[in-house]
């Protein structure tokens, strides 16, 4: 059903010249496969063009599109979020290693035009890149991934964390003499 539409929409392109413009999101437009998609909106309406930017309009789409796919923001820090535009092949490397369950942002279509999509997907242990597979990625936004990979600890990590284990021992063996209770 989706591809039929698709080629409902690709047929009306043609004949018009017009942007491709997707009102849906599908699991498998991105790999690996998303556990769960939503479509920009406000008041339960789909918003069209880019709303991966700090404009109050886009913020409130965007905290809407979150939330569908379960994961809340309040629309502060946005500048803190890694941006970027997707490879002309659909690849998709952000400068971290994504691990765990992820959710993005990305925008699919052209400058005032196209749809903004969110997506929730487990990247596994470390991730390093992801492929959208719709035409015409023109950004994408990383909101949240969980963590990177452990790392060993540094060496004076290790001797602060020893010491204190040492102290701890210290203090347990350490016991004050109790004078013993003589009856009267």
């Amino acid at each position: 059903m989706r591809t039929l539409s698709r080629l409902a929409v690709a047929s009306a392109i043609v004949l018009t010249g017009a942007a491709p413009v997707y009102a849906d999101c599908a699991l498998n437009d991105i790999s690996p496969a998303a556990i769960a998609c939503a479509v920009a909106s406000i008041d339960g309406n789909p918003v069209t063009g880019n709303v991966l930017d700090n404009n109050r309009d886009d913020v409130t789409a965007q905290i809407n599109g979150l939330a569908a796919i379960g994961f809340t923001w309040d629309g502060t820090n946005f500048g803190d979020f890694d941006k970027l535009i997707p490879a002309a092949d659909g690849t998709i490397d952000f400068s971290e290693l994504l691990s765990g369950i992820t959710f993005v942002g990305i925008h699919t279509g052209s400058a005032g035009g196209g749809v903004t999509y969110f997506y929730k997907f487990d990247a596994g242990a470390a991730l390093d890149t992801f492929t959208l597979n719709l035409p015409r990625g023109s950004g994408a936004v990383l909101y949240s991934t969980g963590g990177q990979v452990p790392s060993v600890p540094e060496t004076a990590t290790w001797a602060m964390m020893l010491g204190g284990f040492a102290m701890a021992g210290g203090a347990m063996r350490y016991r004050r003499a109790k004078p013993a209770l003589r009856g009267a």
